[in-house]
């Protein structure tokens, strides 16, 4: 076992070298009873679903470099009794490239024998339409208070907005806020000084647009 662990140890090491520099890979031998083990069966049907099932960036944006358009999280591998449970995050703002890896991930579930459902809530994908009045009006105040030019740009990941799409089909919508670093993690933080640029920028959005 120890020559397995050190050698999957290197081969990680070798194949996240520049995204995960730090990672370390560590095996321990605990004190306690040997566990009920799976069968050989059950353990392969396991690692064969695990293994088709697709994780990581699935499709870029073709109309913004550089930005993450489709993905997969294969995030949670939970066992419960004699029950386990797999937990995926797929993420897209194309609502068929969505659907196309939901349905892969279903097939995966059923060639293994297991059991598949979506669990709520089920953020729908959300773009922001280029020609936005409310964006023009955002672009128009930031150029007046800070004189240049804003960046916007398409996050990859679940948003209200969306949410907000689906129910009120044709609404016109923007998000924006202040930067925020390290988001969803336990280092996440707020940049403080923009903070009062957002607070400025807001203000001055909601009185163009309330003339």
């Amino acid at each position: 076992m120890a020559q397995v662990v050190s050698a999957a140890r290197l081969d990680l090491a070798q194949q996240y070298r520049e995204v995960e520099p730090t990672m370390e890979v560590t095996q321990h031998t605990l004190d306690t009873p040997s566990p009920v083990c799976w069968s050989q069966s059950d353990s392969n049907r396991l690692l064969d679903l695990l293994s088709v099932i697709p994780s990581g960036v699935l499709a870029m944006d073709p109309d913004v470099p550089d930005l993450v358009e489709t993905s997969n999280n294969l995030g949670i591998l939970a066992e419960e009794g004699a029950i386990v449970s797999v937990h995926c995050l797929s993420r897209s703002a194309s609502a068929p490239a969505q659907g196309e890896v939901v349905a892969s991930i279903e097939s995966a579930a059923h060639l293994a024998g297991a059991e598949f459902a979506i669990i709520p809530p089920v953020v729908p994908p959300w773009r922001v339409d280029p020609g936005s009045p409310v964006l023009a009006t955002v672009r128009a105040a930031y150029r007046g208070l800070f004189d240049h030019e804003p960046e916007t740009i398409t996050g990859h990941g679940a948003a209200e907005s969306g949410t907000i799409s689906q129910h009120i089909p044709g609404l016109d919508i923007i998000s924006l806020g202040p930067d925020i670093e390290g988001a969803h993690m336990p280092g996440e933080r707020v940049n403080i000084p923009s903070v009062l640029r957002f607070y400025r920028l807001l203000s001055e959005v909601v009185r163009r647009l309330a003339f």
